[in-house]
Formats: structure tokens, C-alpha cells, sequence
């Protein structure tokens, strides 16, 4: 029986022949961009074996040297290496000095040689032991006759009190002794205090009669307080064909010009010792 194809047929055979086409040019052109996408077990079936290494790249350049590291700790100590061969021997030494030998037995005496000449004296030895006492001899011719002992004479003012001159420079006798006809050894003392605040110079004399034994040099300095006091010593020897007297004559010369003076004289005193000679 022979078909007859009719509008239907040939619609629906044509529809079919464009979705096919449709599906092959959708298929043609769809993108994969994730593993996502693939099924697990076809993407197993699509990892390959690793290949085999490729060849070696070419050396790269030398990179600069790094910083220098701290130094390490010092390593333990090795063992001793093995004992090297002798050296030479070395130059002889200077001969050294050893202490000296015991000493050997006395050899016997040899022959006696000819006298030799005489040697010088020896020096004297020490003096012996004092002897006994010889006898007494017979007495001396008398001798002259000794000095007779000094006599001494002496004043003191003791307590008393001696005023300066108000006057600067004026000269003052501050002590008198009377001696009889002779020769003496004469000291005399005294204090001097000066009661003025001006420094000033004290001079004082020894004088024996008319001689002055003993002219005090340049005398001594009189400050203030505490250097306002001094004590001075005169001394000497003279003599007196005639009875007369040892006296302290004494002045005090302000520093500055001549003004009024105060001051005070305290124990004076003379000794005199008459004696036989003077040498």
C-alpha cells in the first residue's frame, strides 16, 4: 500500500531535523572553565602518569656574598701528636760555678824554709788588765795658792712697777746695783710690756760703771696684744778700779711718729759675782 505523505508529516520531520542540528552546533561551541563541571569519575580517567623530568635549566648568576656569621665555639682539645724526632745538640754552655768542696784533710808539714826578713809591728793591741797599786811616793812640793771664791751681789724690784717715759725714744734707768772696787760677771733681767696698740722698738743697755758691757744689739720688736710682751737677758763682764754701779738703761721708740707712750717695766734685776781675773 503506497503512503501519501501529508503537511503533517513533513512539519514534524523538519522540526526534528533542526533540533538535531541545534544540538550539534550548542555542543560545538559550549566552554568548560571548572572541574566543577566534569564528573568525578571521568575526571580520574583524564589525569595522565607524570612525565619524565625535563632538562636542567642553565646556571644562574652567583648572588651576593651573605654576612659574616658569629664565630663558633672553640672545639675540644685533640689529643697530643706523636713525639717528634731529637734536634740538634745545642752550643756547650758557660761552665757554672758549683758551690765549693768540702775541705780535704791538713797535709803534712813540709820542711822549714830559711827565716824571712823581719815584718812591720803589728798594731797595738788592747790594753791589759789595770795592775795592782804601786806604793805611795813621796809628797809634791806645795802649789800656789787658789782664788778665793766670788762674792755675788744682787738687787730685785720684785713686785714693783716701772712706768715708761711718755715720751717715744726717751731713755729711762730701769734698775741700779752698788758694787765695791773690782772685776764682775754681771746678768741682767728684765719684762717690758707695752700697753699702746702702736708697735714699737725696745733697746736696752748693760752698762758697768761708765763702759757699757753688753749694748743689747738691735734690741726687740713691742706689738699689740699678744705680741706686746718680751722678756730680755743682757750679760757681760767688766771692771771697777773704784767703787761704782751696774745699771739697765732702757727707751722705747714708737714705729710712727713720736707720740704718747705707755707702758711698763716688772721684774728687773742684776746679779754681779765678783771674781779674781778676768781671761
Amino acid at each position: 500500500m503506497r503512503r501519501h505523505f501529508s503537511y503533517a508529516n513533513i512539519a514534524a520531520t523538519l522540526a526534528l531535523v533542526f533540533s538535531m542540528s541545534a544540538g550539534a552546533v550548542a555542543a560545538t561551541h559550549y566552554v568548560i572553565n571548572s572541574t566543577g563541571q566534569i564528573n568525578p569519575t571521568v575526571l580520574k580517567k583524564l589525569k595522565g602518569k607524570t612525565g619524565e623530568a625535563g632538562a636542567a635549566g642553565a646556571t644562574g648568576t652567583a648572588g651576593p656574598p651573605g654576612l659574616e656569621g658569629n664565630e663558633g665555639q672553640a672545639g675540644k682539645t685533640g689529643p697530643p701528636g706523636p713525639t717528634g724526632n731529637e734536634g740538634l745538640a745545642g752550643k756547650p754552655g758557660p761552665a757554672g760555678v758549683g758551690p765549693a768542696g768540702p775541705t780535704g784533710n791538713e797535709g803534712p808539714a813540709g820542711k822549714e824554709g830559711a827565716a824571712g826578713k823581719e815584718g812591720p809591728a803589728g798594731k797595738t793591741g788592747p790594753a791589759g788588765n789595770e795592775g795592782p797599786a804601786g806604793k805611795t811616793g813621796p809628797a809634791g812640793p806645795t802649789g800656789p795658792a787658789g782664788q778665793t771664791g766670788g762674792t755675788a751681789f744682787n738687787t730685785n724690784s720684785g713686785t714693783g712697777v716701772l712706768g715708761f717715759p711718755h715720751t717715744s725714744g726717751e731713755e729711762l734707768t730701769v734698775s741700779t746695783l752698788n758694787l765695791p772696787a773690782g772685776n764682775f760677771s754681771i746678768v741682767g733681767k728684765l719684762i717690758a710690756d707695752n700697753d699702746e696698740r702702736e708697735p714699737g722698738l725696745m733697746r736696752c743697755e748693760l752698762i758697768l760703771g761708765e763702759t757699757t758691757i753688753d749694748p743689747g744689739f738691735d734690741g726687740v720688736e713691742l706689738g699689740d696684744h699678744p705680741a706686746d710682751r718680751h722678756s730680755l737677758v743682757l750679760s757681760g763682764t767688766g771692771s771697777l778700779r773704784s767703787p761704782g754701779t751696774a745699771k739697765i738703761v732702757c727707751r722705747f721708740t714708737l714705729a710712727k711718729l713720736p707720740g704718747f707712750v705707755e707702758g711698763r717695766y716688772v721684774d728687773r734685776s742684776i746679779t754681779a759675782i765678783q771674781v779674781g781675773n778676768l781671761d
